[in-house]
């Protein structure tokens, strides 16, 4: 990954991204570390649709949510995420930057909300929540501030996903 994007959007948690040893997926071995100092980074096999410019962000983030178990389909504006959506079945998540070209994050969200009334939405960007995301999705919690970390991407997803999972654990 780019030296900068890790500079600027993580992850800063000290979790080796290169490595897969924190990373529980469904279906695999309970792989949590144990200790004061570990951390437990939650995965999944859902399937994203990432859209985020620059492109260079775009795939390091592609490629941590892949490392994490994710199918991830990529996307750097609206007209992209129009055509990703109409070729795959199955859509679970959308992560959306806010501030893209031509189009911002919301209306792409809006937009597959009317293709896929059911999928879920996590918004991030360097700006506040306060500042760029509407009140009633700011209230759902379905917003990441950028930078961020591979376990604060990793927890927000599942809690997206999975509502309650995390308070089972």
């Amino acid at each position: 990954m780019d030296e900068q994007w890790h500079r600027r959007y993580g992850p800063r948690s000290g979790w080796d991204d290169r490595s897969d040893e924190n990373v529980d997926r469904p279906g695999a071995a309970d792989n949590r570390p144990s200790g004061p100092s570990s951390r437990y980074v939650p995965g999944g096999n859902e399937t994203i649709l990432l859209v985020e410019d620059p492109e260079e962000v775009l795939d390091a983030i592609a490629a941590l949510l892949r490392r994490l178990g994710y199918e991830v389909h990529t996307a750097r504006h609206l007209e992209e995420a129009l055509d990703v959506v109409a070729g795959v079945e199955n859509l679970d998540l959308l992560v959306t930057d806010v501030v893209l070209p031509a189009q911002n994050g919301l209306a792409v969200a809006e937009r597959i909300r009317e293709l896929r009334p059911g999928v879920a939405i996590l918004y991030m960007s360097a700006f506040t929540s306060d500042l760029v995301i509407p009140a009633e999705d700011r209230s759902s919690g379905n917003f990441l501030s950028k930078p961020f970390t591979v376990e604060d991407i990793a927890r927000k997803i599942r809690r997206i996903l999975h509502p309650g999972e995390e308070e089972a654990r």
